[in-house]
């Protein structure tokens, strides 16, 4: 969502081992609190070498750099493990990378709060874990070539119960930049190999019969809205028929 003037930001930083996270927040009108942006990074080689708190300080100068727009706007409550700024600004002199910090800092109203059970610090924490590069694509793969060539658009939808749904990924596909959808044929999809080879084996093993529980029905979840415009509250349960390959 887009920030509320007047009110204060939220700032959650997490350095891990290779990666730096951040996630800004802020409390809406109802004190529920709402995601504005989240960050992660790669550190290179150097970044590497820096200690524990200098990786906590260094998430926190990468934050305020990607997002200097909003925190010029706002005060700006940072939740972390470790406070970097008293790091930074206690420091009985200042050189090199550690001055250069603190007079970026200089340019904020950043107050510290320690971390404690707080929501927000989780997804922080999961984007530190596992950043993405900012030159990757989106890969979307399927083993369906049927489903892969609705999304696209060059096969049509002809179950009414599933429009609701393909409008939906298409309306979600248009927000995400750079992205491609593929077809992965079954020989390549080494998941779905994995479960038809167990249940061959378990049929077989000692030339004995052997009972193997299958999953006979599957559900669509609901899907309360799509596209901003209808309204859709649908559950659609299909049966596996008995030529599944499952079976």
């Amino acid at each position: 969502m887009a920030p509320i003037p007047g009110k204060p930001l939220l700032l959650y930083i997490a350095a891990q081992e290779k990666s730096l996270g951040a996630l800004l927040a802020q409390n809406d009108d109802q004190g529920k609190e709402r995601l504005l942006y989240y960050l992660s990074h790669t550190m290179v080689e150097a970044e590497l070498n820096y200690s524990p708190i200098e990786k906590t300080c260094l998430a926190l100068i990468f934050a305020i750099q990607k997002l200097r727009h909003y925190l010029l706007a706002h005060s700006t409550n940072l939740i972390s493990r470790a406070d970097p700024l008293k790091f930074i600004m206690s420091r009985p002199m200042l050189s090199g990378r550690l001055a250069k910090w603190a007079l970026l800092l200089s340019e904020f109203k950043i107050n510290f709060i320690p971390q404690k059970a707080i929501k927000g610090q989780g997804l922080a924490n999961f984007l530190a874990d596992h950043p993405i590069p900012a030159e990757w694509e989106l890969e979307i793969f399927g083993n369906s070539a049927l489903v892969i060539k609705q999304l696209i658009g060059e096969f049509e939808v002809r179950k009414d119960e599933l429009v609701p749904y393909q409008k939906e990924a298409q309306r979600l596909l248009q927000k995400i930049s750079n992205v491609t959808l593929g077809h992965v044929p079954l020989a390549n999809n080494s998941q779905a190999d994995a479960l038809a080879g167990i249940a061959a084996s378990l049929a077989q093993f000692d030339a004995r019969p052997e009972r193997i529980p299958i999953c006979e029905r599957w559900v669509v979840p609901a899907l309360e809205k799509f596209s901003g415009e209808e309204e859709i509250n649908l559950v659609s349960v299909y049966a596996i028929e008995e030529e599944d390959w499952r079976q």
